[in-house]
């Protein structure tokens, strides 16, 4: 039976709390965490900041693959009524996400400058982003234990909760980042170390909430009522580790991406670090409709699909590429137009600001081929196509990106700020050709014929 075609009003209805939900969990508190750093005027702390949150970012994102492996096991436990099957599931997965928490944990307690050295950064800034980086792996940790708890409630149907939680965490951090960077209202000043101590009330208010709904309301007792073990079961860990491989590639590569990237600007020093920044982030901001309708294309396709509804699949997907286009058109060219007034909240020196705009005017129209990349590539899990996704953007990275990116450090006679254009337009560049791999496969009729 096919399902009737969602219209443009009803697709920008699905779009709006996505788009909403993404600005306040995750553009604002790096806005917000960005501007207060920058009002210190020193592009050390810009620098270690950026540098560290990158790295940061990357291993967050990894530790969201674990609980997502584990969410077709656990749906189908739940479907299937074996609830205490459930329970110890999402005991193991806990035992993963410390055994994998902890491991980062140890690395970078013991090789936080070593990192700050191999991603080129100066070595003025290492004394201040060393410390800075292993604060920040202790919230690292709880993050991978916040997603766990998060991703046990999804498998479960419940999505309402663990964006109360992911919500509340937001908000903790950010009232955490005004008071403890600055030294507000009487609170100590701590510099940039306030950003960490903010990150690790984030993700202890997450667990702390999350892990008392679990175990408090009566929907959930029943999942752990008859365990009598809560100890490590290595075989269903190692399990866990590799199905979760190809979930950490697809999300490892663009954040692994972006570390590669930093590190190459890296190479030209404090300036070019904190310019990276605001650049980053801006656009980050400028693309956040794409993510949004990302989310949008993935259940749409998904939905469609399913009801064995090819025609409507692909109506669905050209119907949010118009969309986007208008909205990160509108998005963009409104960053561009203000880039100058905008830029200056966010950097650290008069000669920061001034080479970061032209540069954010001349990338910005290579960032077409990301929201495309964006889109597609959400449509294609939809489809059940998650490896076509994750190898793309694998291949893309390694075979183009890293070699052009050598290339240009290397070989480029130009200026800092056009070798700094150039390097970040060949990750455009690059997700451009993931784009076009995935449109190439979105136009074959085996696209949508994937087993889900």
């Amino acid at each position: 039976m096919k399902r009737s075609d969602e219209s443009f009003t009803q697709i920008l209805a699905y779009w709006l709390p996505e788009m909403i939900s993404a600005f306040i969990i995750i553009t604002l508190p790096q806005l917000v965490d960005l501007y207060l750093v920058a009002s210190f005027r020193s592009l050390h702390a810009s620098g270690a900041l950026e540098m560290a949150n990158n790295l940061v970012h990357t291993l967050i994102k990894l530790s969201e693959a674990i609980p997502i492996a584990a969410i077709a096991i656990i749906g189908r436990y739940n479907g299937a009524g074996e609830y205490k099957k459930c329970g110890k599931e999402f005991i193991q997965i806990v035992w993963t996400a410390l055994i994998l928490g902890g491991l980062q944990l140890i690395i970078i307690q013991f090789s936080a400058a070593g990192i700050y050295r191999a991603l080129h950064v100066p070595a003025d800034i290492i004394p201040l982003g060393a410390p800075f980086l292993r604060m920040r792996s202790f919230s690292i940790i709880l993050a991978f234990l916040a997603f766990t708890i998060i991703g046990f409630m999804r498998a479960l149907k419940n999505t309402r909760t663990p964006m109360v939680i992911t919500l509340l965490g937001s908000i903790v951090f950010l009232i955490a980042d005004v008071l403890l960077i600055q030294g507000n209202w009487g609170f100590p000043r701590l510099h940039i170390y306030g950003s960490a101590v903010a990150s690790l009330l984030q993700y202890a208010t997450m667990i702390a909430y999350g892990g008392w709904y679990l175990f408090t309301q009566k929907t959930y007792q029943v999942y752990f009522a008859k365990i009598r073990s809560y100890g490590p079961d290595w075989k269903s860990v190692s399990r866990l580790l590799f199905t979760g491989i190809p979930i950490i590639i697809d999300k490892g590569s663009m954040a692994i991406a972006y570390v590669w990237l930093s590190s190459m600007l890296a190479i030209y020093g404090s300036n070019s670090i904190a310019a990276f920044g605001v650049v980053k982030n801006l656009e980050r901001a400028a693309l956040l409709p794409a993510s949004a309708f990302a989310q949008v294309v993935t259940f749409l396709v998904s939905n469609h699909l399913g009801a064995h509804d090819s025609r409507g699949a692909r109506k669905a997907i050209v119907k949010i590429l118009i969309l986007t286009t208008v909205m990160v058109s509108t998005t963009v060219g409104s960053l561009c137009f203000f880039a100058p007034h905008l830029v200056t909240l966010f950097t650290p020196s008069a000669e920061v600001s001034a080479f970061v705009v032209p540069v954010i005017r001349q990338i910005s129209i290579l960032v077409v081929f990301d929201f495309l990349q964006l889109i597609l590539a959400g449509a294609l899990r939809g489809a059940g196509s998650v490896h076509a996704v994750m190898w793309t953007r694998l291949i893309s990275c390694i075979l183009f990106f890293i070699p052009v990116s050598v290339l240009l450090v290397r070989f480029s006679q130009a200026s800092v700020s056009v070798t700094f254009t150039l390097i970040y337009g060949a990750f455009y560049i690059s997700t451009g050709i993931m784009g076009l791999v995935f449109a190439v496969i979105i136009m074959q009729n085996q696209w949508y014929k994937k087993k889900i």
